[in-house]
């Protein structure tokens, strides 16, 4: 079997950033699926690179989608909602061999979601998938999906990118990274309406 766990933040440690505040979309924007926005992206021990992500679609699942997984059981009755999203390198620096993470969900109360990943086992699960590209250079693009299993009687309504805490001695780092605290959200409402699909019992 294999087993699903939480996905935790990433906390970077970086050195000071070249790249000026007002390249990037102000922090806690509000845009609809399909819009682009100029975010940071931070290099382990290296710059802000600007990069140009879109959440393209916010796809509702079934947690029969996971039937090959080991699901917690507190999870069991969870809805998987798979958020894609596509990102351009608008920098001089490659990216390549990084992932895109940061995400975070938030349902109809305001409540965060953390994403979950999948481990473990001889086949990946296809249907959300969030490969480094190799190289990544200036002017190229990529495309990924995070995997959000959202609780019953719960939905997900807004997606949200933060990025990475930044932390630099002597520096009020809310100030000088306030997406972190305030992320830059995709509505899902203006997702693409998805039917659930039908899990067929095989005759006894």
């Amino acid at each position: 079997m294999f087993r699903i766990l939480p996905t935790l933040s990433i906390f970077a440690l970086i050195s000071a950033s070249a790249v000026q505040a007002q390249q990037f979309v102000a922090a806690g924007s509000t845009l609809s699926v399909g819009d682009e926005a100029t975010v940071p992206f931070l290099l382990p021990n290296g710059p802000e690179v600007p990069i140009t992500l879109t959440v393209t679609d916010i796809e509702t699942g079934n947690i029969a989608d996971l039937s090959n997984f080991d699901v917690p059981a507190e999870l069991n009755d969870s809805t998987p909602y798979y958020v894609r999203f596509s990102y351009t390198n608008e920098g001089d620096d490659d990216l390549g061999g990084y992932q895109v993470a940061g995400f975070v969900g938030l349902d109809a109360d305001g409540s965060e979601l953390m994403p979950s990943t999948t481990m473990g086992g001889s086949e990946p699960f296809t249907a959300c998938l969030n490969p480094a590209p190799s190289t990544l250079t200036e002017g190229a693009s990529h495309e990924g999906c995070v995997l959000f299993l959202v609780p019953k009687d719960s939905e997900l309504v807004s997606v949200g990118y933060r990025g990475n805490y930044r932390y630099e001695e002597g520096k009020d780092t809310e100030a000088n990274f306030p997406i972190y605290y305030n992320p830059v959200l995709w509505s899902s409402e203006d997702a693409p309406s998805k039917s659930k699909g039908t899990v067929v019992t095989p005759a006894s």
